[in-house]
């Protein structure tokens, strides 16, 4: 596009003088004539007979015309073959691990700290049944007086030893 008339003043369009004055004067002279219109023979526009009879039942039926769903195939494909890629995984990881943990695996400072941080009664019945537990065994250890007089100094809280 050119910008020829970038600094031009005039804006290029004209009318002749008085002329939206004397407009509306020579249109209502002009309709109040009825040569004018009898002067056009043929208007150029043509309407089917019963056109508009006929118009509602069409609309009715395109509107109500529901279009086809076409399903995209490469969703489907990449559905299956990430299934068939996640199956396969699992089979594998399932078949090819071979590596027992034992116990000795466990480190002995990740079983302190795990002891030690909240751990409850019922977390120690969840993890063992009776079979496991030999009573014996604990009626057998005894406790000095001394030691757990300091035990109990040092491991409870000041409020939970003194009686009201």
């Amino acid at each position: 596009m050119s910008n020829n008339f970038k600094h031009s003043k005039q804006h290029g369009f004209s009318t002749p003088e008085n002329y939206f004055d004397s407009f509306d004067a020579k249109l209502l002279q002009q309709l109040k004539e009825e040569k004018a219109l009898h002067q056009v023979k043929d208007p150029g526009f043509k309407v089917p007979d019963y056109y508009f009879n006929e118009v509602d039942g069409l609309i009715i039926k395109s509107v109500s015309k529901k279009p086809k769903v076409i399903t995209m195939p490469l969703l489907k494909k990449t559905l299956y073959t990430t299934g068939i890629a996640a199956s396969l995984l699992l089979a594998f990881s399932l078949f090819f691990n071979k590596n027992n943990i034992s116990f000795d695996d466990v480190e002995t400072t990740s079983l302190e700290t795990y002891i030690e941080s909240d751990f409850e009664l019922q977390d120690f019945t969840t993890f063992t049944t009776n079979d496991d537990l030999d009573i014996t065994s604990f009626s057998e250890v005894h406790f000095s007086e001394e030691h757990l007089e300091n035990y109990i100094l040092n491991n409870t809280p000041i409020e939970d030893l003194i009686l009201e």
